[in-house]
């Protein structure tokens, strides 16, 4: 079983993540720079991502403590 699913990927608008792990999701641009951060509520989210740029991101989940316990690679198109 996956601990953190993201989809659609590729993505024009919205993210749907569902996940089994963590307290809080932070999405990073290709070189790393914190975009967005929010707080995870009842293991599924859905994020905005239509006012980003097309290209990579990384979308993170972590623990309360801050620890990142997953990554996955997005792209937006």
């Amino acid at each position: 079983l996956e601990r953190l699913l993201i989809y659609p990927n590729p993505a024009n608008d919205m993210l749907y993540i569902n996940t089994t792990i963590g307290e809080k999701i932070n999405v990073y641009s290709q070189i790393g720079a914190l975009l967005m951060s929010e707080k995870l509520k009842n293991n599924q989210q859905l994020i905005n991502i239509r006012h980003f740029p097309k290209g990579v991101y990384f979308v993170a989940i972590l623990s309360e403590e801050g620890i990142i316990l997953e990554t996955k690679k997005i792209t937006k198109i």
